[in-house]
């Protein structure tokens, strides 16, 4: 998360069509359901960490309100900022916006 008005610049931005919205919230529902939990438990089992990195990327990946888009007929806007001052891992930032 960005620090309290640390200056920004986006990267890119994109508006997704209805149809491209659908498909990103179809594939983020796949990421939620039970046979990536299934696998992720039985990856847990060899590979606490690992398990646990995935699981953390799915929760990250996965956007209740692109899944609301989706299913609602609307379209989202992408932007992916990052700081303008330093770049880490951490400092870039993906942006949903429904609309």
């Amino acid at each position: 998360m960005a620090a309290a008005g640390e200056r920004r610049i986006t990267l890119g931005s994109w508006t997704l069509t209805v149809a491209q919205t659908k498909q990103l919230a179809n594939n983020m529902k796949t990421l939620s359901s039970s046979k990536v939990t299934v696998f992720l438990a039985a990856v847990g089992l060899k590979a606490p960490f690992a398990a646990l990195a995935a699981a953390l990327t799915v929760n990250a990946t996965v956007r209740n309100d692109v899944i609301y888009a989706g299913s609602h007929g609307k379209r989202v806007r992408i932007t992916i900022t990052d700081s303008a001052n330093h770049h880490t891992s951490y400092s870039t930032q993906v942006t949903y916006k429904v609309i």
